[in-house]
């Protein structure tokens, strides 16, 4: 004799004004890491190629990188060298 069980799980998105944690600056998934995954999502952010679905405000505030208004190369480019260990987590997560 086999059983099924059936998981049920709701998520809620929130929205966030300000600017974000410094442990969360990188996280464009809110996955509660920063990886190559993070910046897939954000070149595509920058190329306007992201439905709303697949981002929320949070995550649209960690994309926030390099400390200079709006999404832009800029901060792909200091993701990417944070991914690529060219600068520490210590530089990365300090923006300035």
């Amino acid at each position: 004799s086999t059983t099924a069980a059936t998981t049920t799980s709701t998520t809620t998105a929130t929205t966030v004004t300000g600017t974000a944690p410094a442990a969360a600056v990188g996280d464009v998934d809110c996955s509660g890491e920063v990886n190559i995954l993070d910046a897939v999502l954000l070149a595509r952010l920058i190329g306007d190629d992201v439905r709303d679905d697949e981002i929320n405000e949070q995550g649209k505030l960690n994309a926030e990188c390099d400390g200079k208004p709006a999404v832009s190369s800029g901060d792909l480019s200091r993701l990417m060298n944070y991914l690529a260990r060219k600068i520490t987590k210590e530089q990365f997560a300090s923006i300035s």
